[in-house]
């Protein structure tokens, strides 16, 4: 991100220094054009990394929960082993066990239901993320083209560079767009809880 930020001010000079040998209006819209997709392109390199970071935060609590999971699942079945055991023998299992069976049980289904809402949330992450990258790189491509045009003094190949421009802004805004609603229910989950443990895999 630093490179490209380096590269975009370069364009810009370059593009703000022809504007000023020529004095040419057409040029100054150049510049200006270069300034603004530079801008849309560093608010998207942003927001697709804020994603990308989410996700795998998403999906590390995801992995806790589900080592909760297999964990709830070990001493659920160790305790209808030991009711066999006593059942063989004539003997009832205390009502204490069954009790921490059944609570182990019941958070069981919690832990997976929380883990698979955190998984489907990360993956929403990980597409808008890319679907904005895709965003990131239509401008860094209108930046260039419309830097080529400042430099070869082509109007037909600036209208080139503000197509991909108007492009990133598609991609931006479908990105933005496309994940909205999966995303409203998990700020009422972080309000309600602060913090879970999930698996690192899917339980077998």
């Amino acid at each position: 991100m630093e490179e490209f930020e380096s590269q975009t001010e370069r364009v810009e000079e370059q593009a703000h220094e022809h504007a000023h040998e020529a004095r040419d209006p057409w040029i100054s819209m150049v510049a200006l054009s270069v300034a603004i997709l530079a801008a849309f392109a560093a608010v998207a390199g942003m927001i697709s990394g804020h994603n990308i970071n989410e996700a795998m935060l998403e999906q590390m609590e995801a992995n806790d929960k589900w080592g909760h999971y297999q964990a709830n699942s070990i001493k659920a079945g160790g305790i209808e082993n030991l009711a066999a055991q006593l059942q063989a023998m004539g003997k009832e299992l205390p009502e204490s066990r069954k009790a921490k069976q059944a609570k182990y049980e019941a958070d069981k289904e919690k832990l997976k239901k929380e883990a698979e809402t955190l998984e489907h949330e990360a993956a929403v992450l990980v597409h808008r993320h890319v679907i904005i990258s895709y965003g990131v790189t239509m401008f860094q491509v209108g930046i260039a083209i419309a830097a080529i045009s400042a430099l070869t003094r082509r109007k037909p190949v600036w209208m080139l560079g503000l197509i991909f421009g108007c492009a990133g802004v598609a991609f931006l805004a479908y990105g933005l767009a496309a994940s909205a609603d999966h995303l409203a229910p998990r700020d009422k989950h972080a309000e309600t809880e602060s913090a879970h443990v999930s698996p690192e895999s899917s339980p077998g």
